[in-house]
């Protein structure tokens, strides 16, 4: 029985390495993912469409921010994420 112990990745203004991950942990079968977009803005939109699908694969969620709050409050969103999930 796989044991569920979801990842958190916030992220602010992340590059391609963040898909190259995001698929690493899908193909060890590790998560599900809850990633943070921390307020990155439109031109980040289609990379974190892609992230999205990947997550979602596995029960993983995309969370979203208006604007940057920094690390702490993306984490904080995601444990509420959980705790309510």
């Amino acid at each position: 029985m796989r044991e569920i112990v979801p990842v958190i990745i916030p992220a602010y203004e992340p590059d391609e390495n963040m898909i190259s991950l995001l698929r690493s942990l899908r193909d060890q079968n590790i998560g599900p993912v809850i990633v943070v977009d921390d307020g990155s803005g439109e031109a980040y939109s289609s990379l974190f469409e892609k992230a999205e699908s990947i997550v979602r694969e596995d029960g993983g969620v995309l969370l979203t921010h208006e604007v940057n709050r920094g690390k702490g409050a993306a984490l904080k969103t995601a444990f509420s994420y959980i705790l309510e999930k």
